[in-house]
């Protein structure tokens, strides 16, 4: 799937030498991982690329599965509904069955129809329509719906 992230101006701060990023959709500073900085560019993507609003966007939540605490890391939310789910890993993490089954089980929870699955080079798009699953080739088309 072609995604062209822009230069986003992130916040970046170093404290007790670890250093943070300044998460625009939970309104505080996070401990910058591999994996939340390819969380911060899909953020930052979404709300100043895509011109979603961050109030429809639900990050790192927690959700019950087979009774187990899971958290998702990104979900886009349309008509109160869950209409994106972005599953996020490392850049160093190969995208791969577990990864999907993660998102599986995230999903028999969230009941979404569009999903990304990233590691902040590849980006896998796929969604239900008319009960098939297409994938997508650019994110836009999933917001044009």
């Amino acid at each position: 799937m072609r995604v062209e992230f822009e230069n986003y101006q992130i916040k970046t701060r170093i404290v007790n030498d670890k250093k943070q990023v300044f998460d625009l959709v939970r309104n505080k500073w996070i401990i910058l991982t591999p994996e939340e900085q390819v969380r911060q560019i899909w953020l930052h993507f979404l709300i100043f690329t895509l011109k979603i609003s961050k109030n429809i966007i639900a990050v790192e939540k927690q959700l019950i599965v087979n009774q187990k605490n899971k958290r998702f890391d990104i979900c886009v939310f349309k008509n109160d509904a869950p209409h994106l789910l972005i599953e996020c890993k490392a850049p160093q993490i190969e995208i791969g069955i577990p990864t999907l089954e993660q998102m599986s089980i995230y999903n028999s929870a969230l009941k979404c129809d569009n999903y990304i699955i990233t590691n902040g080079i590849h980006h896998f798009g796929i969604g239900w329509r008319n009960n098939t699953l297409v994938s997508f080739q650019d994110v836009k088309m999933l917001f044009s719906l």
